[in-house]
């Protein structure tokens, strides 16, 4: 078991190697077929979470679903009903969809995304919502017939969910500009974070007090457009201001 789950982080972390290569939609969309294929994903959308006066199409940054199924989901406005969309607005935690709270009696419209969604072979996903301090929500989302998503699992997922929603706002140039750069301190804090070092053991490493270590990563989490330390690093990494 143990070596099973340091493979799917070892995969992982190559994972993000490779998409720092990839600089198109179709070359980010192939490598994300090709590491998350093997648990069970087809389908993959990385979007803005839309606005009132904003139309699904607008808000999809980057997508890899079947034609007849974006041109139904968007000419039927569904993201007003779609209960995935609904509970990325409050939740900042990954999340199944077998997990996304439906009311079976009176959520008729959720239901019937729910079900033409399964038409396409997307019966089961993995959803991370994004959520900025500055204000910018997105999310990035996998599907398929049937997917592995276990405690074994599900780390590995996360992490590749989180540097593929980066790497494709990037490409597509979308979301707010983050040009703030981090001070010395700040990129150490988090380049130590990224290795997996708690605040008590950056603060000794540092010689700095564990207060201090918070500090620096709210403010990091801040300049960043970052919702929390995890979120954080992997923005610091994918704009090159820390290299782990």
């Amino acid at each position: 078991m143990i070596s099973a789950v340091a493979d799917f982080a070892k995969d992982a972390l190559a994972f993000v190697e490779r998409i720092e290569k990839a600089d198109t939609t179709r070359a980010l969309l192939d490598e994300m077929q090709s590491a998350l294929g093997g648990f069970g994903f087809e389908n993959f959308v990385i979007a803005t979470l839309p606005r009132p006066s904003q139309s699904m199409r607008d808000a999809i940054l980057i997508h890899r679903v079947p034609d007849r199924w974006f041109d139904i989901y968007t000419r039927n406005g569904y993201a007003e009903h779609d209960p995935v969309v609904r509970y990325c607005r409050s939740t900042a935690r990954p999340f199944t969809w077998a997990e996304v709270p439906v009311d079976q009696d009176c959520d008729l419209m959720a239901l019937e995304v729910m079900q033409r969604a399964r038409e396409y072979r997307m019966e089961q996903g993995f959803c991370l919502p994004v959520h900025g301090l500055n204000g910018f929500d997105g999310c990035i989302s996998f599907s398929g017939r049937e997917v592995d998503v276990s405690p074994r699992t599900k780390p590995a997922i996360h992490l590749m969910a989180l540097y593929a929603f980066e790497r494709g706002r990037q490409i597509s140039k979308s979301g707010p500009a983050e040009h703030m750069p981090l001070s010395p301190r700040e990129r150490e804090v988090l380049a130590h974070s990224a290795l997996g070092l708690s605040a008590p053991a950056i603060a000794t490493r540092l010689g700095i007090t564990e207060r201090t270590v918070t500090a620096h990563v709210v403010n990091a989490c801040q300049k960043l457009g970052a919702a929390n330390k995890t979120q954080a690093v992997a923005r610091a990494v994918q704009l090159r201001y820390i290299h782990v």
